[in-house]
């Protein structure tokens, strides 16, 4: 189920458009949309507009949104993180695009040396191979220094899945990865600090 809270949602020449908003005349109207149950695709509509997306850490329920646009709507997940300041990285960690998949974990655990809230991970297909699911978490855990949530960002080059990891130091079991939602078409330098909140 997909619980609204719109402002305005329609106009009397258009037909109801569910699940998106728009931008009418100097009026910008916002829309907050809570994610539940069962995998749906989320239009956020109309660039100008403000969207906020709830989402929950239910991997039965990992919803694909799309037309987001970073710098405008905004991923919240206070619902499944505790308050924190998400802030993303100005670069990707390049993965997909090292020499082999060694490189490229290695890329994922250097980087998690540094405990942060916010890892955003280049998985595009490169010629030395992307990395599987399991081996960006045990990349992380393999860190020194990430320990508690992470909010992990994946791109695999047409569009950036999003996962939530409960325990960063540590695999598999209540620490497992668990997708979160898919931002369809958002690749390379499509997100930054300030999309995604947790309060």
């Amino acid at each position: 189920m997909i619980t609204h809270q719109i402002l305005i949602t329609f106009d009397l020449a258009q037909d109801f458009r569910d699940r998106q908003f728009a931008k009418y005349g100097s009026i910008q109207f916002h829309s907050t949309i809570t994610l539940g149950g069962l995998v749906d695709t989320i239009n956020l509509g109309t660039t100008g507009a403000i969207s906020t997306v709830h989402v929950e850490a239910t991997a039965v329920d990992a919803d694909v949104i799309s037309n987001f646009v970073s710098g405008e709507d905004i991923i919240d997940l206070s619902l499944v993180m505790a308050p924190a300041t998400l802030t993303v990285a100005g670069a990707a960690l390049v993965v997909g695009g090292a020499a082999n998949q060694g490189a490229g974990a290695l890329v994922i655990s250097t980087a998690a040396n540094t405990d942060a809230p916010t890892y955003w991970i280049d998985n595009a297909a490169g010629t030395g191979g992307v990395q599987t699911l399991a081996q960006i978490e045990a990349a992380v855990a393999a860190g020194t220094g990430a320990v508690g949530e992470v909010l992990l960002l994946v791109d695999n080059g047409t569009n950036t899945l999003m996962y939530y990891d409960a325990d960063a130091n540590a695999v598999g079991g209540a620490a497992a990865l668990i997708l979160i939602g898919t931002l369809a078409g958002i690749s390379s330098a499509s997100v930054a600090t300030g999309d995604f909140i947790s309060v």
